[in-house]
């Protein structure tokens, strides 16, 4: 997400929306309210929100949990509103466990318990919003492959449902026959006393979700988070703590340190149960996404030098994008890149060296960006990285990663001796009324000529 997140809260007058919208737009989100009204989902300019919340932070609410049934039923059953993600925030008392797995079974996404801080909540709609990004862009990403004739792989839904869940519970708990309680049908357990042998696991096998019960000094926890996070492969796996007030203090050091979520202890197991699993199979479905990218890439839609996406079936993708754009009035950026210093290259080298820098450039550049983020080799060595739902100011810092590295990296070449360094020259730009996918990419391109002049 490369904008502030668009966000609905749902309920009527006595549910605590207007509270809940007023804490959200605190927080730097673009939050409005409303009533039951599925056509208020897509408001009249056009506007989709990124994230719907049902609030039921009332008596009032608790009571009429049908009418919050039929109305998530009627979200995602409707074709302009069935993949939004849906928050469900209400009261402990006022939700039993059948009443929250009727709720999930209407595919609420997640169910959160006030109270709840906003570190919390911020987390929660961002990995969401995040998610549900990646899955409007591949299915645009199929759509296109479709018009090429090319077998792409099937779309995905969330899971809806996971059996067969592995879970590491990390510390010397004595909590684990109520944790091993509440998730026994859906996970297999596993334990670590200390944070390093849970790293040491984290290491050699695949974990859906990491628990932490914490008892005492919170500090050894809160640094085997931060290393979590420091390694790609453990970025995206859910990490939960459960931590009495006096241990923890305050949640935000937890989120801080790269915690998904904190849950307060005495340990509720239906609300335990709830949280973890729908992590988990946030984690399956962001797995499962990030197959089918890998798959929907083929040889009729990808260049033949590099094997990222062709100039065609980034023009023809591009024009679904801008179309989505001006639609729903989303942002979208696209960046343009040149390595200048190529004629210099070819000229010294070869154009066979050229080649394989071109190759090593997009390769590179292909790994240093999101998955919903589209990579296309336009022409000789000039590439163009489309960000959906990422406005200009947001995909401007995503592109000075992608520069510094690959400006900052010695390329090596079989049969040339000396590190080689490229100059990758950029231009950023947004969408524009009336734009097409020429426009934008010459706007773009003209940008990062005057980068290079400069």
């Amino acid at each position: 997400m490369g904008n502030a997140a668009r966000i609905l809260v749902v309920g009527d007058e006595m549910s605590g929306r207007k509270r809940l919208s007023f804490a959200l737009r605190e927080k730097g989100f673009d939050s409005k309210d409303a009533d039951f009204d599925i056509e208020q989902v897509v408001a009249k300019d056009g506007r989709r929100p990124d994230v719907v919340i049902l609030s039921m932070l009332a008596k009032s609410a608790t009571q009429d949990q049908a009418r919050y049934l039929e109305f998530v039923k009627a979200i995602k059953l409707n074709e302009r509103t069935g993949r939004l993600p849906v928050i469900l925030l209400g009261e402990r008392a006022g939700l039993n466990g059948t009443q929250a797995e009727a709720m999930r079974a209407a595919r609420v996404d997640e169910i959160m318990f006030a109270p709840v801080s906003p570190a919390q909540v911020s987390g929660r709609i961002n990995s969401l919003v995040r998610l549900s990004t990646m899955h409007e862009e591949l299915v645009r990403r199929l759509n296109t492959s479709a018009k090429y004739g090319v077998d792409a792989p099937a779309d995905v839904a969330p899971p809806r449902i996971v059996s067969d869940a592995s879970v590491l519970v990390v510390g010397a708990t004595r909590d684990f026959p109520a944790i091993e309680e509440a998730l026994a049908k859906d996970a297999t357990l596993v334990g670590a006393l200390t944070a390093t042998t849970a790293l040491d696991y984290m290491m050699r096998r695949d974990f859906d979700a990491i628990i932490v019960d914490l008892n005492g000094t919170p500090e050894p926890f809160l640094e085997m988070a931060r290393s979590a996070r420091m390694n790609s492969q453990l970025y995206n796996t859910p990490i939960v703590m459960l931590a009495a007030p006096d241990d923890i203090g305050n949640p935000a050091r937890a989120f801080e340190n790269g915690y998904t979520d904190v849950l307060g202890k005495p340990i509720d197991q239906h609300e335990l149960h709830g949280r973890v699993m729908s992590l988990v199979r946030e984690l399956r479905f962001r797995d499962s996404l990030r197959h089918i990218y890998s798959q929907a890439r083929h040889m009729a839609t990808s260049d033949g030098l590099i094997g990222l996406y062709s100039k065609g079936f980034l023009l023809e993708h591009l024009r679904a994008v801008l179309n989505d754009s001006s639609r729903w009035n989303e942002a979208v950026s696209l960046a343009f890149f040149e390595i200048v210093n190529m004629p210099a290259i070819n000229d010294q080298h070869g154009y066979v060296i050229g080649d394989r820098i071109i190759r090593q450039v997009g390769e590179m550049m292909g790994m240093l960006v999101r998955g919903e983020d589209l990579t296309a080799r336009y022409s000789g060595p000039r590439f163009v990285v489309v960000l959906p739902d990422t406005a200009p100011e947001y995909a401007d810092v995503a592109v000075r990663r992608i520069i510094g590295v690959v400006n900052y990296t010695e390329f090596s070449v079989a049969g040339i001796n000396e590190p080689m360094h490229i100059e990758l020259a950029n231009g950023v730009t947004g969408y524009q009324t009336g734009d097409t996918p020429e426009s934008v990419i010459a706007r773009a391109r003209e940008l990062s000529r005057n980068s290079s002049a400069g």
